[in-house]
């Protein structure tokens, strides 16, 4: 038996960053990591952006890359090009990025241990018990609080009650050599990616990230994106190696229990609008680590306490993630043609003094409401039937 104050399920980055806030605050902070390696495998594009990261004090060692603009392609190959002269996002190295937040925690106290799977959590009235393997031995850690940083696994999810998000999209990338990609990248259409898009993004001289979301069968469909013209004309390599994952749509039915909270991917903390989760998690886990803190100054570990932590969040990101989840479920339903035309009206002078006025990489709702408010978006669809 083994006592901490918190253990952690999951050494990426939202477990990591909690598991530093409290542990420097003097808590007794064990992470549970299965994989061999914090930080491997990664299967993100790694982009954030440049105010949120920054407000948030991380070096700067980890940016590959700086992103001022980007281009968005029609399924006729009309283009949209959206620019600012100041930096509006980082790509990041991911895999250093998540080894160095398990290094801060390291230092400030708590421990980690690789290769070590949990395989189920009992809460109690006084504890919270977790059984873990390491190795094909099992054993049984004791702590007060429970977090879970679990991505996209949602097996202890459902022994909790805790539910899962409403939908997920499937996503596949590469990594790997090509010249001229100087910005951001975006197709749209039913040939490279069904009620998604897919993308290529610079991440420093001549390496680039290509991926693509779907409702499925993402793999497939980057096959058809690296074989188009204006992509493979500029990448020198035949054989990438393709990173798969699966991105949440939406947040679980309910955050928190009794002595327990989930964060990051494990709650559904990911923009539904790009899939992207570096920003809103790392801020959400902040917020559940000031409401255990919260919890253990006061004792009270209970089902009410742990609940602010799921008001303030959703205070913070709900309204964006609903915002955000119907735009894309409305977009999702465009047809080729109605694609290329948004695309065509979006360099109407109108469309970019909404975008120059109210983009922002991290929150989106500004900008989709202020589209809602002049019903462009609806006038413009109506006249396409």
């Amino acid at each position: 038996m083994h006592d901490y104050d918190v253990v952690v399920i999951g050494g990426g980055l939202t477990g990591n960053h909690a598991a530093y806030q409290l542990a420097k605050n003097g808590l007794r902070v064990a992470i549970l990591e299965e994989h061999p390696l914090v930080g491997k495998p990664w299967f993100c594009t790694g982009i954030v952006g440049r105010r949120g990261f920054d407000q948030l004090n991380f070096p700067a060692e980890f940016i590959q890359q700086e992103l001022r603009s980007a281009s968005f392609f029609s399924p006729a190959g009309k283009r949209l090009h959206v620019a600012r002269q100041e930096t509006q996002a980082y790509v990041l190295n991911r895999s250093q990025f998540d080894s160095y937040l398990a290094e801060m925690a390291l230092k400030a106290g708590a421990e980690i241990f690789c290769s070590t799977k949990c395989s189920g959590i009992e809460v109690h009235e006084g504890d919270v018990q977790i059984t873990a393997s390491e190795r094909g031995k099992s054993h049984t850690l004791v702590a007060q609080v429970c977090l879970l940083a679990t991505g996209v696994h949602y097996a202890l999810h459902d022994r909790l009650g805790l539910g899962r998000p409403s939908g997920f999209l499937d996503s596949a990338q590469v990594e790997m050599e090509g010249k001229d990609f100087e910005e951001v990248e975006l197709y749209f259409g039913h040939h490279v990616s069904p009620a998604s898009f897919a993308w290529a993004v610079p991440i420093g001289p001549d390496r680039v990230r290509i991926g693509v979301t779907a409702r499925a069968n993402a793999a497939q469909y980057l096959k058809r994106l690296l074989a188009m013209s204006r992509i493979q004309e500029r990448v020198h390599e035949t054989d990438p190696q393709v990173t798969r994952r699966v991105i949440p749509l939406g947040p679980i039915k309910r955050s928190y229990t009794r002595r327990l909270l989930a964060i990051g991917d494990a709650a559904g903390q990911v923009k539904p609008t790009t899939g992207g989760g570096i920003y809103y998690g790392l801020l959400c886990s902040g917020i559940a680590a000031e409401v255990v803190q919260t919890a253990f100054a006061c004792g009270n570990f209970e089902e009410e306490q742990f609940k602010t932590y799921e008001t303030q969040w959703k205070g913070k990101i709900g309204l964006e993630l609903t915002v955000g989840l119907s735009t894309r479920k409305l977009l999702s339903k465009c047809s080729d043609r109605q694609i290329d035309a948004l695309i065509e009206w979006g360099q109407e002078d109108q469309v970019l003094g909404l975008i120059k006025k109210y983009a922002d990489f991290d929150w989106h709702k500004r900008l989709i409401l202020a589209f809602a408010k002049t019903q462009f978006l609806m006038k413009r669809m109506s006249s396409l039937y």
